[in-house]
């Protein structure tokens, strides 16, 4: 069986961080932060300025650290992000998360710049999460791509819940409110895709599905890119974990999320409640719910 791509994503002993910055405050500071004081693994930083942050060195170019790098995270401008990615193809990174947004959501210039990112990812057999996300989350290794610093978003700890969410900004509410509940040990791993550009639903579903760390499933959805796929893949995952869903477009701030973030297609509500019957997924309404139905499900499915 072909090994599934956030393995790699997930299991990183090193990462360059495109737009790392020494501005406080700034993504690429928190990002850097993130990395340096918590990250199991080696931490390139990259800024055309060089200089250091934090005490560690930063490199004006990747081709300019000696040895070879795992995977990226890149927080640059969108007009640059095709040029990171041709670099992190020339230094043979193939794993990459794109934070920075301003590609297909805004209209014709970024679908042209997403175009030319999956144009480029694909002739080198590079894998793309994002663009417009926030990332991964694995706090069990210190992976850490959130760009808001701890006072405004609680992390929880290590725990046997996975999230996947395309909106960053109900995702970072996700983890937020679970950093907030109980001890805050709830979080195996969270993964925000944004544009799903490459990497999407359908693959972290089923990733979550085989991951052994993983105990229940949350998801945030917007749409779907493989629609049927994920559907197949929930039929199976769900008979061994329970998977709790919130489906967008429900709401006007729902539909607000969908029409600016991603630009994704929401599926017909009632269709929507049909195909989740049918896979088991547990379709919740309210935040509320998603909490309460995840609680009841750890004290039956997790041992802290």
């Amino acid at each position: 069986m072909t090994k599934n791509p956030l393995h790699d994503f997930f299991q990183t002993k090193s990462i360059a961080i495109f737009g790392a910055s020494a501005s406080k405050g700034k993504p690429g500071y928190v990002i850097a932060e993130n990395f340096i004081k918590n990250f199991k693994g080696k931490t390139f930083l990259i800024n055309p300025k060089g200089g250091e942050i934090l005490g560690q060195p930063v490199y004006q170019s990747i081709q300019e650290v000696a040895e070879p790098v795992d995977s990226a995270v890149i927080i640059v401008p969108a007009k640059y992000t095709p040029s990171a990615v041709a670099d992190c193809a020339k230094k043979g990174i193939k794993f990459v998360t794109i934070i920075s947004g301003g590609f297909k959501e805004i209209g014709e210039e970024g679908i042209r710049l997403q175009k030319e990112i999956d144009e480029i990812a694909k002739a080198n057999n590079m894998r793309i999460i994002g663009p417009n996300c926030i990332g991964l989350f694995y706090p069990k290794r210190g992976l850490d791509m959130i760009f808001l610093p701890d006072e405004k978003l609680k992390r929880p700890g290590v725990g046997g819940v996975s999230i996947l969410s395309q909106s960053g900004a109900f995702g970072s509410a996700f983890l937020d409110i679970m950093g907030s509940l109980g001890n805050g040990n709830y979080l195996s791993k969270f993964v925000s895709y944004g544009n799903a550009s490459d990497i999407n639903e359908a693959d972290i579903l089923e990733y979550f599905g085989e991951d052994p760390e993983t105990k229940i499933i949350l998801a945030y959805l917007e749409g779907f890119k493989e629609g049927r796929r994920f559907i197949e893949i929930a039929r199976k995952v769900s008979l061994k974990k329970p998977i709790i869903a919130i489906k967008a477009n429900r709401n006007e701030a729902g539909a607000h999320a969908v029409a600016s973030h991603t630009a994704s297609l929401a599926a017909n509500d009632a269709v929507t409640d049909a195909l989740f019957r049918e896979a088991g997924i547990i379709r919740a309404y309210t935040w509320d719910e998603l909490f309460d139905c995840m609680n009841a499900y750890v004290l039956v499915c997790v041992r802290y």
